[in-house]
């Protein structure tokens, strides 16, 4: 039987690090030793406080639904959290949960995008951005920055058209792990907003950086601008799904209605789990110590290689080394993976068929034995 699956649907490709990870899972299954570099997901384990608030919530039974925007007792946490770290002045109104950044991003598009709304995305792009674009029958136009993944303002006005109604921001960058100065974000969100365009900053990464803390769009107190956040990162809760949208209260009423239709609620659990979570802040200082040790193994293995470190990151969990030799990256990570048994991402995958992303949320006796291999299989 042929299925009549919809064409927009037809369209889109997998998530690529999702599909390599599963790759390497199944090596591993086959008994394999495999150094997986693909996924954006910390070796670091769910801290013990939210795993016992996880289990007090459950012995109390409060797994039933919550408000389809979430918890107003977290939401107004979230709220104060930002109020603490930018001097924002927003509360409970202006933020809602869903079930991970994916979710809650997705249901933002789709609450503003209408067929044939174009979307600014910078290259190189986290991989779902595209597609979420697109499956609202938006058109996603990218902007290739000159300077170190930096789009100066002339590059996004080229891009800009009458149809132009969101562009996309990710700093710390997925999957470079760059950290613009403050100065610079600030100005390139400020022209952004001054031309009634929406902005969608991406902090899912903003408790991981490793000299000061980096800018949020949330201090320009404009109604065009958007942020999405989450615990994914921050507390290694990839797949308890709990992110946040913090936007104007009009955004936030009427994405809460895709919601309540789409998820119906955010998980109960999570969201019970992380209560209290202000509190618990310093506990990132070790997250970050460890991070930033393993991103000066990367740096020492990929110096002098033939995979080029040819900027500074300084915040996430990612390297994106450019290969000198001009290989195609797609042919390397597939020949990587079935010789040498090491999961990286293709960076065409991130709009760069010339470079791949390296994910160092390992340990540092996997990272360091892999890269040792990497980096000679890079020479051959």
């Amino acid at each position: 039987m042929k299925h009549r699956i919809a064409q927009e649907v037809m369209e889109l490709a997998e998530s690529e690090t999702l599909r390599i990870a599963a790759a390497a899972k199944e090596l591993k299954k086959q008994g394999k030793s495999v150094y997986d570099f693909s996924v954006g997901e910390l070796d670091i384990p769910v801290p013990m406080w939210i795993r016992e608030r996880i289990r007090e919530a459950l012995e109390k039974g409060l797994t039933r639904y919550t408000p389809a925007a979430g918890l107003p007792e977290l939401r107004e946490e979230i709220a104060n959290y930002y109020n603490m770290l930018f001097g924002t002045t927003i509360d409970a109104g202006n933020v809602l949960l869903g079930n991970g950044g994916k979710s809650v991003i997705a249901n933002f598009i789709r609450t503003i995008i209408e067929p044939n709304d174009e979307v600014l995305v910078i290259k190189p792009y986290w991989v779902s951005y595209p597609a979420m674009v697109k499956a609202t029958l938006g058109k996603p136009k990218f902007v290739e920055p000159q300077t170190f993944f930096m789009p100066t303002l002339e590059e996004i006005d080229k891009t800009i058209t009458d149809k132009t109604k969101l562009v996309i921001l990710n700093y710390p960058s997925n999957p470079t792990g760059i950290i613009p100065p403050k100065e610079y974000l600030k100005k390139l969100c400020k022209h952004i907003i001054e031309k009634s365009i929406y902005l969608l900053s991406d902090e899912i990464y903003i408790e991981l950086f490793y000299d000061e803390r980096p800018f949020s769009a949330s201090t320009l107190d404009s109604e065009y601008v958007v942020v999405a956040n989450g615990f994914s990162k921050m507390f290694s809760m990839t797949g308890l799904r709990l992110g946040y949208l913090i936007a104007a209260k009009e955004i936030i009423k009427n994405t809460a209605k895709i919601a309540s239709h789409t998820d119906g609620c955010p998980n109960s659990l999570s969201q019970y789990g992380v209560l209290g979570f202000t509190k618990h802040l310093k506990e990132l200082d070790e997250t970050r110590e460890k991070l930033k040790n393993r991103l000066n193994i990367c740096k020492k293995y990929l110096k002098n290689s033939n995979l080029k470190l040819d900027y500074d990151p300084s915040g996430a969990f990612y390297v994106f080394p450019k290969l000198t030799d001009k290989r195609d990256a797609e042919t390397f990570c597939i020949e990587l993976l079935q010789k040498e048994h090491i999961a990286t991402v293709p960076g065409s995958a991130f709009g760069d068929p010339f470079r791949i992303r390296i994910s160092y949320a390992c340990s540092e006796e996997e990272l360091t034995a892999g890269l040792e291999k990497l980096v000679e299989f890079a020479s051959k």
